[in-house]
């Protein structure tokens, strides 16, 4: 993990030139790939859980409306998760697909500010579907694979090293992790 993030500042520093990146605008695609660090729980007891997975696409699809731009695109998570239950341990496969929309603020229009051209603040809800396996230690339990929907909202933000790199963190409350960090690739 180490390395990893040591990696990841490596290449932040090498995009980071005095290209002037702009904000979140009509017409921008952005794809997102991150790493969930606060899984999601539902009350039950982990013994041990894999990093969520997830990637979202979007892509600015109106004009300039108020004080920012609207994005819509798509999302996918992933995640596993073993749990201690009182009479059995199981571990659990969570997959989610949805569509997702945000709002991203356009501070650099309203301040003025030099600092807000290489930053993406943001916020949306996200609706789909929640996939679930279950695999048991042994046969007392019956678990039926369930398919639920799922409704989200989100806040995020990003900081671009360059005029198409950037990282990002998010905050949710009902998809794979409630904190999310990761890499932007803005197109």
């Amino acid at each position: 993990m180490k390395k990893l993030f040591f990696t990841f500042l490596a290449v932040a520093f090498l995009f980071s030139t005095q290209l002037k990146a702009q904000p979140f605008e009509y017409g921008d695609n952005v794809l997102n790939v991150g790493i969930g660090l606060a899984p999601v729980g539902y009350g039950y007891t982990y013994s041990g859980y894999s990093p969520g997975l997830e990637a979202s696409f979007e892509h600015g699809f109106f004009e300039k409306i108020g004080i920012g731009y609207i994005s819509i695109g798509g999302y996918a998570g992933f995640r596993r998760a073993t749990y201690d239950w009182v009479w059995d341990n199981y571990s659990i496969t969570q997959t989610i697909v949805a569509a997702r929309g945000a709002y991203h603020f356009d501070f650099l229009d309203l301040s003025g500010e030099d600092i807000f051209e290489k930053f993406d603040v943001y916020a949306g809800v996200l609706m789909g579907l929640r996939f679930e396996t279950a695999d048991y230690d042994d046969d007392i339990v019956e678990f039926d694979n369930s398919t639920s929907g799922v409704f989200d909202t989100f806040i995020g933000g990003r900081y671009y090293f360059s005029e198409n790199f950037g990282a990002y963190s998010e905050i949710s409350y009902a998809g794979i992790s409630y904190f999310t960090v990761g890499l932007s690739f803005k197109f």
